[in-house]
């Protein structure tokens, strides 16, 4: 070999980093063994060990060791880990809900029922994840009462667009008849009553069995017409004492956790009650004296 090429070969650094490499070598911090495949754990096994009671202390680990750990992992664990990543990713929604809302919408108006109802449903969902963090159910008073109107609104139509839906594909289900109870319990706080009416009755006439939708025009007609028993002791909607009661309402009962339990239980039973006191004038006539007296004494205070 020529003193040229020796020079050359002994002068040559081959460029060459260890970090150019899609190679990680290291230790397992769980088994102490060396390793070239570090597993990240991710967030949602993090989560299922902790709802499964395992104490974990690592961010990475061996693929061997990371198998030891979804071992570790129980069936509840897991189940209450889902759960909570359901709620986070309907959480993370929420600025999206009118959007989700109005696809829905427009899917009925196209009468793609079955694409509308999965919007429907994840918008209720969505407003669960919020309000009471997904337990089973949605009621009026969960609502902040500065929403509770513009929300009861839209979901006493969303709800009676399900109700529809439901009725031509699960007739006579528990889901069903619990979404025409919810529906009349929204209904007292909403607006346009007498149109969402007027949409009961148009849905009524397409739909399979027209007996629910009968009866839930004539559940919400009661709530509208007599939900208020103070308006059925005075007969007539101007009074000035009824003003008091609303005022009593929305300035005192409404401020506190015990009123607002009140005036829901009140709008609860409220409707029966004041269905029974028309026919009886002695009942109606003592208590009319009572309230006129109680609005007497509240006014001022107010």
């Amino acid at each position: 070999m020529s003193k040229k090429q020796t020079d050359t070969a002994e002068d040559f650094v081959p460029d060459f980093k260890l970090e150019d490499t899609d190679i990680e070598f290291g230790k397992c911090p769980m088994c102490k063994c060396e390793t070239f495949d570090l597993v990240m754990i991710d967030a949602f096994t993090k989560s299922a060990l902790e709802e499964s009671n395992k104490e974990f202390v690592y961010e990475s680990t061996c693929s061997d060791c990371f198998i030891l750990l979804k071992d570790q992992i129980t069936q509840v664990g897991r189940m209450k880990a889902e759960k909570k990543q359901r709620l986070q990713e309907l959480l993370d929604k929420w600025s999206t809900k009118i959007e989700v809302l109005k696809t829905g919408r427009a899917l009925m108006s196209q009468k793609i029922y079955s694409e509308a109802r999965k919007y429907f449903e994840e918008y209720i969902a969505i407003l669960e994840a919020v309000y009471n963090r997904g337990d089973e159910g949605l009621r009026p008073h969960m609502i902040p009462e500065q929403h509770r109107k513009q929300e009861s609104t839209l979901l006493c139509g969303l709800y009676c667009d399900l109700i529809f839906i439901y009725d031509k594909f699960e007739p006579g289900t528990a889901r069903l008849k619990n979404m025409c109870d919810t529906l009349v319990e929204f209904f007292s706080y909403s607006r346009g009553q007498g149109s969402l009416l007027r949409k009961i009755k148009r849905l009524e006439g397409e739909s399979k069995n027209k007996d629910v939708f009968k009866k839930l025009f004539q559940k919400a007609k009661n709530r509208k017409s007599s939900c208020f028993v103070a308006t059925t002791v005075f007969d007539n909607n101007d009074a000035v004492e009824l003003a008091v009661l609303r005022n009593f309402r929305d300035q005192f009962l409404r401020k506190s956790h015990l009123g607002r339990k009140l005036v829901y239980v009140y709008y609860q039973h409220s409707p029966s009650f004041s269905a029974k006191i028309k026919s009886l004038p002695t009942v109606k006539y003592f208590l009319k004296v009572a309230l006129i007296v109680f609005c007497w004494i509240i006014d001022p205070i107010l």
